[in-house]
């Protein structure tokens, strides 16, 4: 498609740019059979076209390519007459469609696939039996999910708290009201009694 200039550490340097069309099927069944493998779970990769992109962006600073994918024919962003007659938009062309294999696809014994010889089943190939899924416990706990030292740290301070509070209520605050009650009681008692006058 054409190049562009990145600077890489420091240095200016020129990237192929490069695009493939491939077909949908095919890209699905290729993301399918290699989504399990470490690097491509890890990426977290969620459809076939971005694990396609990763692959191809990934190790750009290696290849000096940068290699795009999409599922139409038509190359995007590429004015007419820039590019030579096999790559223009009026040259009928068809994506790539090359026979792909599921992951639990088994190499004969010969080692012979769709013409290419010397094949042997790769790490992805078995990946449910290399790596089987573990046991989950259904049950769930009260600090499921949280770290425990700082959950207990925190309950620990909320009870803490809690704690003196109602000390505080019990103690010191009851016996303030109870001083400010016997006050008012005095107060409001002493006029009654200066004003009393017993009728003999």
């Amino acid at each position: 498609m054409g190049y562009k200039v990145i600077t890489v550490e420091g240095q200016q340097k020129n990237f192929t740019e490069v695009f493939f069309s491939v077909n949908e099927d095919m890209a699905c069944t290729l993301f399918r059979s290699c989504k399990k493998v470490s690097l491509i779970a890890q990426a977290s990769l969620q459809s076939s076209i971005s694990f396609l992109d990763f692959m191809g962006v990934n190790g750009q600073n290696q290849s000096l390519s940068i290699i795009t994918f999409g599922f139409d024919s038509k190359l995007p962003n590429v004015t007419e007459g820039v590019l030579p007659a096999p790559m223009r938009d009026d040259v009928d062309r068809k994506p790539l469609n090359i026979t792909m294999h599921p992951c639990g696809y088994e190499v004969p014994a010969n080692g012979t696939v769709d013409g290419y010889e010397k094949i042997a089943n790769g790490t992805c190939t078995f990946c449910d039996e290399m790596c089987p899924t573990p046991d989950i416990d259904s049950s769930i706990g009260f600090f499921d999910g949280f770290d425990q030292k700082k959950s207990f740290l925190f309950f620990g301070v909320i009870l803490g708290l809690t704690i003196l509070n109602q000390t505080y209520i019990l103690f010191w605050r009851k016996n303030k009201v109870n001083q400010e009650w016997e006050m008012v009681f005095r107060e409001t008692q002493e006029p009654l009694q200066a004003n009393y006058n017993p009728i003999l």
